[in-house]
């Protein structure tokens, strides 16, 4: 019996994990759980574009199923995640956020989610964009911290989606900032990987030299199990790197001791609101004080980035 109007979910994709693989939860109530909470609150929210109930419940049956014979895909066995519109999905809409695609169905699967599939993931939706992931055709979708403001570009909403507690992760792409500005907006965690790390076939293109494909997640352990299941060499995608994959959620454990962070020297502090600076230079003393090894960054001429990404994406 799936009661999950009764259900607390797991806070985390570790925990979460957990708790399914000791059976004190089913795939299946924790989807519905999160179904429920999305027909509850998207109608403000505005993060999906498309939701698919009967999908992703007849996925986590079947992951349950699994599960009683003994079979375990890994972390993401049985966790719900959320795409964003521009990431081919077979058989469900995918409209890169554009009315130009309205009702069109993709007829291949990206590759991205293909691993995420095989790893056990449940898709529950597809998340809202800008069109085209950079058009000003502006998607409904609100920060669900305040329905009055914006949720960041253009993973607009995955962002969302996350934040609102729709979801465990949701992919997102970042060619100038799409994941990373949601993130930021809508109080998260936002990994844009390595050009090449993550394959890009199957999701529609933006700029072949700076699209990437990455997590949005509650906590840094969840963008970790997803950036893991995500990297990787792809024959359909050249750009990939043959690097090996190292485990990300292992690197956790080690701490920020020999982490190195560089600190801007021009245009970051330039233009920000008093309150957004002193957030920021707190955040540069946190990091200090954890050990981290802080090195001043100089870019002379970052103030043209903005004029140099318009000649290469437009």
């Amino acid at each position: 019996m799936e009661k999950a109007s009764e259900l607390s979910a797991p806070s985390s994709i570790e925990e979460a994990s957990a708790t399914l693989r000791a059976r004190r939860i089913s795939a299946a109530e924790l989807t519905r759980h999160f179904l429920e909470r999305i027909d509850r609150l998207n109608a403000k929210v505005g993060a999906l574009s498309y939701v698919d109930h009967e999908g992703a419940l007849q996925a986590a049956r079947s992951l349950d199923a699994e599960l009683a014979r003994g079979i375990n895909r890994g972390p993401l066995h049985g966790i719900p995640i959320i795409l964003k519109d521009n990431i081919e999905t077979q058989g469900l809409p995918t409209t890169n956020g554009s009315r130009i695609f309205e009702g069109r169905r993709s007829e291949r699967d990206a590759t991205v989610w293909k691993r995420l599939r095989e790893a056990g993931a449940v898709l529950l939706g597809k998340a809202s964009m800008h069109e085209a992931a950079w058009g000003v055709d502006v998607p409904p979708a609100c920060n669900p911290w305040d329905l009055a403001r914006s949720p960041g570009v253009s993973s607009s909403g995955s962002g969302a989606a996350v934040a609102a507690g729709f979801c465990y992760a949701a992919l997102g792409t970042d060619t100038g900032g799409s994941i990373r500005i949601p993130a930021a907006a809508c109080g998260i965690v936002g990994l844009k990987a390595t050009y090449g790390r993550v394959s890009k076939y199957g999701v529609f293109t933006h700029s072949w030299s700076l699209d990437n494909i990455g997590p949005l997640a509650r906590r840094v352990g969840d963008a970790a199990a997803i950036i893991q299941v995500l990297a990787g060499f792809d024959q359909q995608d050249p750009a990939t790197a043959r690097h090996p994959v190292p485990d990300f959620s292992e690197s956790l454990k080690r701490g920020l001791k020999r982490l190195r962070v560089g600190i801007p020297q021009e245009y970051f502090f330039d233009r920000m609101e008093p309150d957004v600076e002193s957030l920021a230079r707190k955040a540069i003393h946190d990091l200090e004080a954890l050990g981290v090894e802080l090195i001043p960054a100089s870019i002379p001429h970052i103030s043209y980035g903005l004029a140099a990404i318009l000649v290469f994406c437009c």
